[in-house]
This record gives structure tokens, C-alpha cells and sequence, in this order.
């Protein structure tokens, strides 16, 4: 069995609504799902509802991210200093959506989200963890 039906077996991953695969010719965009709730998707809602201007430049970077195999040289996306762990943010705000790359699936997963008024390693951290449970997942033997 593929290692991407044993994502789907996990159900941990789904797909960004209204993303089309033109922007995902490098990685696929994928949105982590633990018991039915993404966080990522729950954060992009409310940015979308909040804070149009910087939900837009995150969406322009989540595309780049999709359409660039390494990891885009933009201010907007930064590494974290500890973790292979990115973050995806708008130019002026604070606000910040963490993901990860997959490569056993093609995938770059948005994790989580944080906003920088409190500790973004915190968000990279937590990243990071969610991370290698998805490893784990994908690892796992099947019954």
C-alpha cells in the first residue's frame, strides 16, 4: 500500500478549499486534521473575516510555497532557528501560519497558526511536535 494511502487511512490531512492545483505544482498544500478540526483552516477563516489584507499576503505566500520546490526566499516565509519548521506571515502584521514539508508525500502541511504578539517559537515548537506525530502516522504498519 502507498505511503499516501496511509494518509488518507490517518485522516489527518486535507486539502485547502479553493486552492487550485495551478498553485501546487512543486507541493501539495495540505492542512493537518486532528479529530476532524485544522487549526491552519480555522485560523485562514478568521484572518478572511478580520484581517483581509493580511490574509491575502498569506495566501500569496502559501501559493508560493506550492509553486516553489525549495522553500521561497521571501520576507514573508522564514525558517525557524531550531526546527525544520516555516512560517508563512503577512509583511506588517503579526500573524503567522506554521508548516512543514512531507516529501515521502509531496506535501508541505500548515500546521498551526501563532501570532507574534505572544512567542512565535512557541508556534514553531508546537509545529515541530505535530510534525513527528504526522512522521509517526506515516509510519505506522498497517493491520
Amino acid at each position: 500500500m502507498s505511503v499516501n494511502a496511509k494518509v488518507d487511512m490517518c485522516g489527518c490531512l486535507r486539502e485547502l478549499p479553493g486552492l487550485a492545483l495551478t498553485y501546487q505544482t512543486a507541493w501539495k498544500i495540505r492542512l493537518l486534521q486532528i479529530q476532524g478540526h485544522s487549526v491552519a483552516l480555522s485560523a485562514l477563516y478568521t484572518w478572511a473575516q478580520n484581517s483581509s489584507q493580511e490574509f491575502e499576503e498569506i495566501m500569496k505566500g502559501v501559493r508560493l510555497v506550492g509553486l516553489n520546490r525549495l522553500p521561497p526566499e521571501l520576507p514573508t516565509v522564514e525558517k525557524s532557528p531550531h526546527y525544520p519548521v516555516y512560517a508563512v506571515r503577512a509583511k506588517g502584521g503579526g500573524l503567522r501560519l506554521i508548516y512543514f514539508y512531507i516529501p515521502e508525500i509531496n506535501s508541505a502541511v500548515f500546521s498551526n497558526c501563532v501570532d507574534v504578539t505572544g512567542c512565535a517559537e512557541t508556534g514553531y515548537a508546537l509545529g515541530e511536535r505535530l510534525r513527528q506525530l504526522l512522521q509517526e502516522c506515516l509510519l505506522k504498519p498497517l493491520p
